[in-house]
């Protein structure tokens, strides 16, 4: 640290390791500054129409200390838990590590000129990009492979009063000319091709190429597979790419839960009823005309499993109310029928 107070070479302290450098401040286009020696900063965001200002604190006269080179920090076990690099005091990437494992972490991308961009690694492997089109988020997946996929995130909804099956498109795209030798799921699901024929393996997808894929996901009874992992294998060394499959089956959800009037229901057959999507909070009042009643409270949004032993009746009414972060509320009342 100089004479005024300006931090500069090598900082070492509190499970930070960084190193400072004193500029002067009109190296920037500086928006403001104040008595408390903070200096707010414009940096163009190319991803947007909008500029955005950053603070850096520390400055004497015309002069301001800065982060330049790589930033690294600790979490209070001593785990990294960031990497940052600066140029100057601005951010050109970060890696932000999930819970100190660095097999797992977010590498952000800030580029005044191509915009921002933030990137997700699993088992150290770049599995999904973020970036801005538009002025809305949108996502790419194993954005340094060969083999492009429209969605590696799936998400299935089955409304078990309708079907007990949901049918996705993934479309496949290739960099350059690659063999698929197979895609498979351990669960109730099929993958097809866009004609629903089962597929013949290995096939070609030239850089020309769009592959649609239907991947039929069945969810049979009460055997539920909340998570599902579909695995596409290409190349002779059989690269993998993972596409994760949340399934959320259920007998009441948001999309139904207003307009639902009767559901009827077999204790052998279903086992259970499912209320799915309740929001961060929300319950379930029953009651039955002789006077069988009680109450669950559910927290979490997630598909919430009642066993139909729970009731006693054969008959009874449902009051589900639902409430969301937004302030929404929404909820029924639904006869439910139930035969052994």
């Amino acid at each position: 640290m100089n004479d005024h107070g300006l931090k500069c070479g090598h900082w070492n302290k509190d499970g930070v390791d960084c190193f400072y450098k004193i500029i002067p401040f009109t190296y920037y286009d500086t928006v403001s500054f104040d008595h408390d020696r903070r200096l707010e900063i414009r940096q163009f965001n190319g991803d947007d129409t909008t500029d955005e200002t950053i603070i850096i604190y520390g400055y004497f006269g015309d002069s301001i200390s800065v982060r330049d080179g790589l930033f690294k920090a600790c979490d209070s076990t001593g785990k990294l838990s960031q990497i940052i690099d600066y140029h100057l005091g601005l951010v050109g990437n970060m890696i932000l590590f999930s819970d100190g494992d660095t097999t797992q972490y977010n590498h952000n991308f800030m580029d005044s000129i191509k915009g921002n961009y933030y990137d997700h690694y699993l088992n150290n492997r770049a599995f999904s990009r973020e970036f801005y089109r538009n002025h809305e988020f949108a996502f790419s997946y194993y954005p340094y492979d060969d083999l492009v996929i429209s969605d590696a995130l799936l998400v299935s909804e089955i409304d078990l009063l309708k079907t007990t099956f949901d049918t996705l498109s993934v479309l496949l795209q290739a960099k350059k000319d690659l063999t698929v030798n197979s895609v498979s799921c351990a669960n109730n699901i099929r993958v097809l091709d866009k004609e629903y024929h089962p597929i013949k393996y290995p096939f070609t997808i030239t850089s020309k190429d769009r592959i649609d894929l239907k991947i039929i996901n069945h969810q049979y009874g009460d055997i539920i597979h909340d998570h599902d992992t579909l695995i596409i294998k290409t190349g002779p060394d059989n690269k993998q790419y993972s596409l994760f499959l949340n399934t959320a089956a259920s007998h009441i959800s948001k999309s139904n839960v207003q307009i639902l009037k009767k559901i009827t229901l077999s204790r052998q057959k279903d086992k259970e009823l499912l209320i799915n999507n309740c929001g961060p909070y929300g319950h379930m009042r029953f009651a039955s005309k002789k006077g069988h009643s009680d109450t669950y409270q559910f927290e979490g949004n997630k598909v919430w499993l009642i066993p139909l032993s729970d009731f006693y009746e054969n008959e009874y009414k449902l009051d589900v109310r639902m409430c969301y972060d937004d302030g929404e509320g929404i909820g029924g009342v639904i006869d439910l029928i139930l035969s052994d």
